[in-house]
């Protein structure tokens, strides 16, 4: 439902930026990361569609290998990612070019 929030209020731009990121935590949770040698190193972990000023498209809270990601073997875990993150968009604002595994 938050999705569909951001995505509804989204400027729709041609550039846009995937990228993990953190949201600091320092409690105890089972899906809290730890990252060493890190500015923030406690939080969870997430990916995340942004347009050039920075607003929040999508995202999708990391959770480790048993993640809601269908993870595709050949794209891995970044890669399937990002197939999820831009599949939620609009296909009449882009030229939607998705891979298909069996051609990488």
């Amino acid at each position: 439902m938050v999705n569909d929030r951001f995505l509804s209020f989204a400027l729709l731009e041609e550039n846009l930026c995937i990228d993990e990121s953190i949201t600091p935590y320092f409690g105890r949770h089972p899906s809290k990361q730890f990252l060493k040698g890190k500015p923030l190193r406690c939080g969870y972990k997430s990916w995340s569609l942004c347009n050039k000023d920075g607003y929040l498209i999508q995202f999708e809270p990391y959770q480790g290998k048993t993640a809601r990601i269908a993870q595709d073997k050949l794209l891995g875990v970044g890669g399937s990612a990002v197939i999820q993150l831009i599949s939620a968009l609009p296909k009449t604002h882009y030229n939607s070019m998705l891979i298909d595994s069996s051609q990488v």
